[in-house]
């Protein structure tokens, strides 16, 4: 396996040694992590106030966050939208934990900047398309930073311009696998040679008119749960129906291990391993056997040379889809059988926050780490089973040795990604 002998070749060792987040349930770290333990929810009523057109919607519960734009606004040097500000406010946030200033030109050129999303910003893009085609203005009302607007490269640029990056950059789109594909190009990085220190942050503003009406047309989200916010997402449950749309904004800082040991930065956690494929099957429905994630999670965890065995939990990407998470299940059990790892999932307390939600598994599973914590899966009531069996879902806060974590993320047009954490052992 290509990555693995490159990573035993390299000696390179990539740790994480900033987070930060902005989520439906919280803001802070610490304030997250209670909530998820303590079951809390972020689903709510969506106010007029927020969202204008939500009368027209079939839907009007969602996962908003509760952040000052114009704040961060102000602070941001370009780009400045609402989820450009979400993304934005995740990497701001690792970057002050992390504690790192790069102090010269050299080190400036080794730091480097990868986010995601799914889209441009789509409040934007179509309040340009209905002055054109609703209200018939003329094409000179197009103004001059509409493409700093709607430049899906905002949040990279708007970040990168912050901190003055100057090694490597990209912006990376992979449906709802996005959180967790920044993270894995942010380890290449490292892993090759060409940064110490990345930032690796994503960003999601799903809770608009057209976000919600076209996951709806698609069939994903849950309608039928209006007038229960809180319980309506419930993943991995036989009563689920569907995911819960949410806004969010995510980071990790990856940086090289030797380089944060002489800087005595302190270290969450390792990096050890990733995979991504694709199941070349449907837009939107996985292969019922759960092969595409099966194969990723099995291939990041040869990649951490580890054995399945020594996976203490796995963090499903269970959205709370009918063949989603039974698929995902079933992957599960097909390559963990007897050993029967604690399987949770955070989707019943913040909805799905689609392209940054990978990045926010990754912040929990390091917390789980750090505390010796696992939360457990919320509005778990009746669990799914596979061929009859019951797998390990946590359903009480669990207290352990939390030492390697696999994630996974699924992704409309058939994505599957799997990343492995591990305990920093020196």
């Amino acid at each position: 396996m290509y990555w693995q002998q490159l990573k035993q070749a390299s000696g390179r060792r990539v740790v994480i040694t900033g987070m930060g987040l902005a989520t439906p349930i919280g803001n802070t770290l610490e304030e997250v992590f209670a909530g998820l333990i303590q079951g809390k929810s972020g689903i709510r009523k969506i106010p007029k106030s927020r969202f204008p057109e939500i009368d027209e919607m079939p839907v009007d519960i969602g996962g908003l966050l509760d952040v000052d734009l114009e704040e961060w606004y102000r602070i941001m040097p370009s780009n400045r939208t609402q989820q450009n500000a979400y993304g934005f406010i995740g990497a701001y946030r690792a970057m002050m934990d992390s504690g790192y200033k790069p102090q010269t030109e050299a080190e400036r050129e080794r730091f480097g900047c990868i986010m995601g999303t799914g889209t441009s910003t789509g409040r934007n893009i179509f309040g340009m398309y209905d002055k054109f085609f609703r209200a018939g203005a003329a094409m000179s009302s197009v103004h001059g930073g509409y493409i700093e607007e709607t430049d899906i490269h905002g949040l990279t640029a708007a970040v990168s311009k912050y901190f003055q990056t100057k090694g490597p950059v990209g912006t990376l789109t992979a449906a709802c696998a996005t959180g967790q594909a920044v993270i894995q190009e942010a380890y290449r990085n490292i892993l090759l040679g060409e940064a110490d220190v990345v930032i690796a942050a994503s960003a999601e503003n799903v809770v608009i008119p057209y976000g919600v009406r076209g996951f709806t047309t698609l069939g994903a989200i849950n309608t039928k749960d209006n007038d229960n916010p809180e319980g309506a997402p419930r993943p991995m449950d036989e009563s689920r129906g569907g995911l819960c749309v949410s806004d969010g904004g995510d980071g990790v800082i990856l940086e090289e291990l030797q380089h944060a040991l002489r800087r005595g930065a302190k270290i969450y956690g390792e990096f050890k391993g990733f995979s991504m494929n694709c199941d070349g099957y449907h837009l939107t429905r996985p292969t019922a056997e759960g092969e595409g994630i099966y194969r990723t999670m099995s291939n990041s965890i040869q990649m951490a040379g580890l054995d399945p065995s020594e996976i203490t939990l796995v963090h499903a990407h269970a959205a709370g889809t009918r063949e989603g998470d039974l698929a995902e299940m079933v992957g599960i059990d097909r390559l963990f059988g007897d050993i029967n790892p604690y399987i949770t999932g955070c989707k019943g307390n913040t909805g799905h926050m689609m392209c940054t939600v990978g990045t926010f598994h990754a912040i929990e599973s390091l917390l789980s780490i750090t505390h010796g914590i696992i939360p457990p899966i919320k509005n778990l009531k009746n669990p799914i089973t596979v061929n009859g069996k019951m797998l390990n879902y946590v359903r009480e806060p669990v207290y352990t040795n939390v030492r390697n974590v696999v994630m996974n993320n699924v992704g409309f047009g058939g994505i599957n990604s799997s990343l492995v954490v591990s305990k920093y052992e020196p």
